[in-house]
């Protein structure tokens, strides 16, 4: 899958230069991933951990930080991110709270088309 460019900054330090970055897409991963650079260049504070189940069946304890600000065409979102790896990857939940969606013929992200104003979501009300 193409890299798809996107948006990172701190919202609580906003004098802080935002970062824009290739990430890839998963839809089997739930985080934003990181790697520890962006987190250190972003000054992200450490929340604690989240245990992960990787690809080859292992599992890890890695960081989880926040809060980060992501943004991508005309949509931005607040969310946590776990850092590990190299390199940036978009899961599910950013994806939905972003209401992007993925081309299937192209492999990259688009707004998606059928809330192209303002991003849509599901949600329930309790009685």
């Amino acid at each position: 899958m193409q890299k798809n460019h996107i948006k990172l900054s701190n919202p609580i330090k906003s004098k802080l230069k935002l970062i824009e970055v290739g990430s890839l897409i998963d839809t089997e991963t739930d985080y934003l991933q990181i790697p520890k650079s962006i987190a250190i260049k972003l000054d992200l504070n450490e929340s604690g951990n989240r245990r992960v189940n990787l690809t080859d069946g292992s599992i890890l304890d890695v960081p989880y930080i926040g809060p980060i600000k992501i943004q991508f065409g005309n949509r931005s979102c607040f969310t946590g991110a776990v850092i590990i790896g190299d390199q940036v990857v978009m899961g599910m939940i950013p994806l939905k709270d972003l209401d992007l969606v993925i081309n299937q013929k192209t492999k990259t992200l688009e707004v998606n088309p059928l809330s192209s104003n303002l991003p849509g979501s599901v949600a329930k009300v309790a009685k």
